[in-house]
């Protein structure tokens, strides 16, 4: 068996490790996976890249349909074209809160949602 001062004699990231998991918290095996897997599970690509898609299709149908000319000759499509990502947008923020309040990952679909709110600033 090592002491903490046996383990503390090797590079600074080592010895932080060890540091962290010998001297500060006695952890079992099980709450360190829990750990681990929470960080692990922080960014998906997937994620990052879908959100990106969603709030720039959502800023450019609506500045489209604000600021255009179809706002003048046709009003009807115009204000389809703000309705249905108003409607995603509901509609993504009704997935986040109940995402959130089954305690499941939920940081993504709330970031996506609050994105998409702010496409709706003038």
């Amino acid at each position: 068996a090592t002491t903490c001062a046996q383990e503390h004699s090797s590079s600074f990231h080592d010895r932080r490790d060890r540091t962290y998991r010998c001297c500060a918290m006695r952890l079992s095996a099980e709450k360190h996976h829990l750990l681990r897997k929470g960080l692990k599970a922080a960014l998906r690509p997937g994620e990052v890249f879908g959100s990106a898609v969603a709030g720039s299709l959502v800023f450019a149908l609506v500045y489209y349909s604000c600021c255009s000319g179809v706002r003048y000759t046709s009003p009807g499509v115009s204000a389809i074209g703000v309705l249905l990502p108003l409607g995603a947008t509901i509609g993504a923020t009704v997935a986040g809160a109940s995402r959130y309040h089954a305690r499941r990952p939920s940081r993504a679909w709330i970031a996506n949602a609050f994105l998409m709110w702010c496409c709706f600033l003038p």
